[in-house]
């Protein structure tokens, strides 16, 4: 217990790292756009610079998430026991802080570029952010599932059960699952929300299951 308040400050440093809205804060200062009044969605995500401003912003925005994750768990790593379960509590903290920015009055994006920061940190000790990479791969390539929202939501429940199996770390796992917990929420309500119809799984070209629109 006498290195809890360790574990506290790296906990606040990757939360408080997380909450920094890139995509939000970027375009506004350097292009004078508003990608929340931009955006159908209102969502402060890297998806939507893409869309709306273009390529380049997209691109440093997309940077700028990615490592907001990688950085402070790199970072802990040189000074915490990764098998403490309070662990679990870093690993996650970057996410939540995407998700619930207290500089968007608490609210968020997607936090799928973060997330895959955070878990990238982890190698080469731990392979899970390929728990991750592989099956959003092939549900997006060879088995594709749409809409993204579901496709996201079976990526990161198949990255927490391969994650129990696969790196032998209660600790890791436990974050993992905080993670996969958090983005699928988000992802379900958006899910039920606006997709429900669009919803459809492919092998290639042939569909094999599509939920019709109710009339």
């Amino acid at each position: 217990m006498e290195r809890l308040p360790f574990y506290l400050f790296f906990i606040c440093a990757g939360f408080l790292s997380g909450s920094i809205a890139y995509s939000y804060f970027l375009p506004k200062l350097l292009l004078h756009k508003n990608i929340l009044l931009l955006s159908d969605d209102g969502n402060p995500g890297c998806a939507n610079v893409f869309k709306y401003i273009g390529v380049p912003m997209g691109i440093l925005c997309l940077l700028c998430d990615f490592f907001k994750g990688y950085l402070p768990i790199m970072w802990a790593l040189h000074f915490l026991e990764e098998r403490s379960l309070l662990f679990s509590f870093v690993l996650a903290a970057p996410t939540a802080g995407h998700m619930f920015s207290p500089f968007l009055h608490f609210h968020g994006g997607k936090a799928i570029n973060v997330s895959f920061g955070c878990l990238t940190a982890l190698l080469p000790a731990y392979g899970t952010v390929w728990w991750l990479v592989i099956p959003f791969v092939t549900l997006s390539t060879l088995l594709r599932l749409n809409p993204h929202s579901l496709r996201v939501v079976a990526s990161f429940v198949i990255l927490f059960f391969l994650s129990v199996f696969a790196d032998k770390n209660a600790a890791i796992s436990c974050g993992v699952f905080l993670i996969s917990a958090l983005v699928t929420v988000k992802h379900i309500s958006v899910y039920l929300r606006n997709e429900r119809s669009l919803a459809k799984l492919q092998f290639l070209n042939h569909t094999l299951w599509k939920r019709k629109k109710k009339m």
